[in-house]
């Protein structure tokens, strides 16, 4: 038992030095990118490309490869896979006579949310000024168009629905709830298993 007890101490030490050495290599990402309103415990992969006025909450992971444009909000919880992109709304192109090269910027870019708990699948792209919602999961591949609703599964090009997350209301107010409350570490949440 003691040994046992050694090792699992040992384990958590290990894991420690870790976190240390990723929050501060976070962090000196975070002043080097200038991202201000990315939380200290987001993560966010080197090759990621993205935008300084980005918000990212607790625990948030965006991979690499990722494109984040401007004007986006990231809930807690939330992972970004391979190559993700959150793209468009920053070209004009209906200046006639005008190359779109040479149009300009548009004055205002669309705000896009995506919320807590949600997954986004490799290669997904999301188009400015889509909400998607908390608990909500994009297929690898889709192309989302249209906001998505909380809890829903969507896929294809455009998206579509697929399915709902959980079986039943009672599921999603279960999973609602935790959102809603204090952020939890994935240490502490896998002791409570």
């Amino acid at each position: 038992m003691q040994n046992r007890d050694q090792c699992i101490h040992g384990m958590s030490v290990v894991v420690r030095a870790r976190e240390g050495a990723r929050a501060i290599v976070m962090a000196l990402r975070r002043w080097r990118w200038g991202l201000s309103r990315v939380h200290p415990k987001a993560y966010l992969a080197s090759s990621a490309s993205v935008c300084r006025d980005l918000e990212a909450d607790a625990y948030a992971f965006i991979n690499h490869g990722c494109m984040i444009g401007p004007n986006v909000s990231i809930g807690r919880y939330t992972l970004l896979g391979p190559r993700v992109a959150i793209i468009g709304g920053d070209h004009v192109f209906e200046k006639p006579g005008t190359p779109i090269i040479w149009s300009g910027r548009p004055v205002g870019i669309p705000r896009t949310q995506i919320g807590a708990d949600c997954w986004l699948g490799q290669g997904c792209i999301v188009i400015a000024g889509v909400n998607i919602g908390d608990g909500a999961i994009v297929a690898a591949g889709a192309v989302v168009t249209r906001d998505v609703l909380p809890y829903t599964i969507v896929g294809g090009v455009p998206a579509r629905v697929i399915r709902r997350r959980f079986a039943s209301d009672e599921q999603r107010l279960l999973h609602s709830s935790m959102l809603s409350g204090v952020v939890v570490d994935g240490i502490r949440l896998r002791a409570f298993k």
